[in-house]
Parts: C-alpha cells; sequence; structure tokens
C-alpha cells in the first residue's frame, strides 16, 4: 500500500534592512510544490492567506496572520488545512 504524503508549508518572515517593512517568503516542501499555493515572496500576510486555493480552514487562516503579525514563522502540513477539497 502506498503512504500518502502532504506538502510542508514554510512562511518566513523576512526584512530587507533593519526597520523595513516585513515581507513573506512562502516555500512549500514536497511534490507538486506548486499544486495549492504559488510559493514565492509576497507583501502582506493576507497576500500570503489568500494564494491557497482551495482556502484553508478558517482557524488556520487566523493562526497564520497572527504568527506573521508576531514576526515569527510558520510552519504546517496541508494534511487537513483545506475548508473543502
Amino acid at each position: 500500500m502506498e503512504e500518502t504524503t502532504f506538502q510542508q508549508i514554510t512562511i518566513t518572515p523576512i526584512r530587507d534592512t533593519e526597520g523595513a517593512p516585513f515581507r513573506y517568503r512562502l516555500r512549500v516542501d514536497g511534490n507538486p510544490p506548486h499544486m495549492w499555493t504559488t510559493p514565492g515572496i509576497y507583501n502582506t500576510p493576507e497576500e500570503v492567506v489568500a494564494s491557497f486555493s482551495p482556502p484553508l480552514r478558517t482557524e488556520y487562516q487566523l493562526g497564520i496572520l497572527q504568527s506573521l503579525q508576531d514576526g515569527k514563522e510558520v510552519t504546517f502540513s496541508l494534511k487537513d488545512a483545506y475548508a473543502a477539497v
């Protein structure tokens, strides 16, 4: 029986220079890397959360937004992350 694996998402707040506003690097580990979101750098936490399709579950969205606004890195699995698939 084949084991099912899920993509791992890491969102890291980054700054170009001290005092500059945060930007957010979204990385996807697993295959395919582009299936549910687009890896890259986003300007706001809201843009990062909006990049997922279908949308993430509400509790995931709220937790991600809060952590990113606090300047913390977020890592999670896409297993059970979606409101509807």
